[in-house]
């Protein structure tokens, strides 16, 4: 925090030319930024290293005057302000369309392959067309969703809030106790009269919240947090 402060003698200790170091050293990141392609070429990189340290300060007065103030929450949502003001335009909106079509063409002809041939055994290999074609549409459908998601995330979910911090601290305890989530409401549901797809859907509804709420106590344990 390098907001003015006065000292003991009304001089200031810290002060804007105080802080021209500190300005000149963001200022070159952001033209380096530019210079990679990574940040707009029209922005300011005084103006918008003068705004950051302006609001890291603003964010720490807040933040003394009321001390429950989520800090964590405070700074992303910061650093998210500050990266969609300065970074270019990505033309990779293109590539996501572009994957996603690819995938549901791929999930298309999946359907129509395994309806039209009447032999199953000819999609289990042995050299027929019907793998060979069976395996590119797999491959193309995954392909392609890896491809759409990749894109969506970078430019629509690149942002952490209160919310997606939580999931996202927990999403490894998550990924080691759900076989043991999954077994359990198994045998709970193995007694419920149900077609196989129907029990399939309410345990996944079932399972994901129950994840995340048996992850919470488990790394709140002391010293969890610091394997988990």
């Amino acid at each position: 925090m390098f907001a003015p402060v006065a000292s003991a003698g009304a001089t200031l200790r810290f002060s804007v030319a105080f802080n021209e170091p500190v300005f000149a050293g963001r200022e070159a990141l952001f033209r380096g930024g530019q210079q990679s392609g990574e940040f707009r070429g029209e922005l300011d990189p005084r103006v918008m290293s003068i705004s950051v340290q302006a609001s890291i300060d603003g964010m720490f007065a807040y933040w003394v005057t009321y001390p429950d103030h989520d800090l964590e929450a405070h700074a992303d949502e910061l650093a998210d302000l500050f990266i969609h003001a300065a970074r270019t335009g990505r033309p990779g909106g293109r590539a996501g369309r572009a994957g996603f079509a690819a995938a549901a063409a791929a999930a298309v002809a999946i359907v129509l392959l395994i309806i039209g041939s009447g032999e199953e055994a000819a999609f289990l290999g042995h050299g027929t067309w019907q793998s060979l074609a069976i395996t590119a549409c797999e491959s193309a459908l995954a392909i392609g969703i890896v491809l759409g998601l990749l894109t969506l995330f970078r430019e629509r979910l690149d942002g952490q809030g209160r919310r997606r911090r939580f999931l996202s601290a927990h999403a490894y305890t998550v990924y080691l106790i759900h076989p043991v989530v999954l077994v359990a409401l198994g045998y709970a549901l193995s007694g419920v009269a149900a077609p196989a797809v129907a029990k399939f859907a309410l345990l996944a509804v079932l399972a994901v919240p129950l994840c995340w709420a048996a992850a919470f106590p488990i790394r709140a344990l002391p010293g969890a947090r610091k394997v988990l």
